[in-house]
């Protein structure tokens, strides 16, 4: 279901408090603007945004008209939004900065909620980045809605209007713009269209070509910076360059096009990961850095000793924002080498290494991203049984010493 028609059924079904996660603010803004002449938005009600910095702004013009000149402050925004008699939809942007520091609020949140549930066709949005913690208070009756990063058909227009924007006339074909569509997946919407105007700039002497797309994948790697468990490594081991493991380059070989749009369209199941197994100087490394090169996908090794620190939740959070960044720079294959190490002694650390390992195995079984996982090991003996079952890792390969 797309996200604006679930917000949709939550308007009809009278939940007044919407928590929304995004980095993309003025995509909200916009699908709200454009959500007002949908066939099931209610006739005569307003949109309207407040931020600190410039107070209310009308989205949409409801019926009767709501003041945008008042000033409002973060203790008086609330019972100006309830004091309004008409229908409206109040989008708010920074309001999670006062909830820790004012818990009054909390108490007039849920007091607005009660107000405006019943006759009263009134909403109020929240707007946060991902990873704001709500109020446990506020958990019952606010709905919290995660927007997903712009789909393929997002990401065409986006293509299509800022090649106008830019007056860009020169044809784009329409292979270069589908490469160039895969690049961009896992951007946000902004990012995406100052990259896409970027490459047209670069263009304008000779044309959009495949090498547009190596220039977004170059700045979408820029997220890897972030977070110091992550190295983008630069590939070019052909699969000429390791000898033997045929039935690995085979196995590579007929799933080099499972993420392509044409494999979508057939919604062909995505590769999750192989698990490289042997001993030291077999060729594993060179394995993970020959599948990224052979598919065109950029390498991501994840360094699990960076991700571990002596502050009780660090270790975690340093972990999903690793995997977050991955599956923003999708499609791509992370590396993990020697996986059995990183887990080893689950039980000390106060629980860290087995907390890590259920985040990572959970993220490994339910993530929706194309996030191909190459973990390599030296000895089997020291992996978690976990790991080996079916659903995290497609298959199992061990590589021995050559003959």
């Amino acid at each position: 279901m797309d996200w604006m028609q679930e917000i949709l059924q939550f308007f009809k079904a009278r939940i007044p408090l919407i928590h929304l996660e995004t980095i993309d603010e003025q995509r909200v803004l916009n699908a709200f603007a454009a959500l007002a002449h949908h066939p099931q938005w209610r006739r005569g009600d307003g949109v309207y945004r407040w931020d600190h910095a410039d107070q209310f702004t009308s989205l949409v013009n409801g019926i009767p008209e709501f003041d945008t000149g008042q000033t409002a402050t973060i203790d008086t925004i609330l019972p100006i939004i309830d004091g309004f008699e008409g229908n409206a939809t109040f989008i708010l942007l920074d309001f999670h900065q006062a909830w820790t520091a004012r818990r009054t609020l909390i108490r007039k949140l849920r007091n607005l909620a009660d107000n405006c549930s019943g006759y009263r066709n009134k909403n109020v949005v929240i707007v946060t980045p991902p990873g704001i913690e709500v109020p446990s208070e506020l958990e019952e009756c606010m709905y919290r809605i995660t927007i997903p990063r712009p789909s393929r058909e997002e990401l065409h227009e986006i293509l299509k209007e800022n090649a106008e924007r830019l007056l860009f006339d020169a044809p784009i074909p329409p292979h270069v713009a589908s490469l160039l569509v895969n690049a961009a997946l896992g951007l946000s919407a902004t990012r995406a269209g100052q990259i896409f105007r970027q490459a047209f700039i670069r263009s304008e002497e000779n044309g959009l070509t495949e090498t547009a797309a190596e220039f977004i994948l170059r700045e979408k790697c820029r997220a890897v910076r972030q977070n110091p468990a992550l190295e983008l490594y630069p590939v070019a081991e052909t699969q000429c360059q390791v000898g033997g493991l045929y039935e690995l380059k085979s196995w590579l070989a007929q799933r080099r096009n499972a993420f392509s749009p044409e494999a979508e369209a057939y919604q062909l199941d995505k590769p999750r990961g192989i698990a490289l197994i042997g001993i030291p100087g077999t060729g594993k490394s060179l394995c993970a850095k020959m599948t990224a090169f052979s598919w065109h996908m950029p390498l991501l090794r994840l360094e699990m000793g960076a991700v571990f620190e002596s502050y009780l939740g660090h270790s975690e959070r340093n972990l999903r924002e690793a995997t977050q960044i991955a599956e923003r720079l999708a499609p791509c294959v992370l590396w993990i080498d020697e996986i059995e190490k990183a887990f080893a002694g689950s039980s000390g650390d106060h629980g860290t290494a087995t907390r890590l390992l259920g985040y990572f195995l959970s993220w490994m079984q339910e993530r929706e991203e194309p996030v191909f996982v190459v973990a390599t090991a030296n000895d089997i003996r020291g992996m978690p049984p976990e790991f080996l079952r079916k659903g995290r890792f497609d298959e199992v390969f061990f590589l021995d010493l050559p003959t």
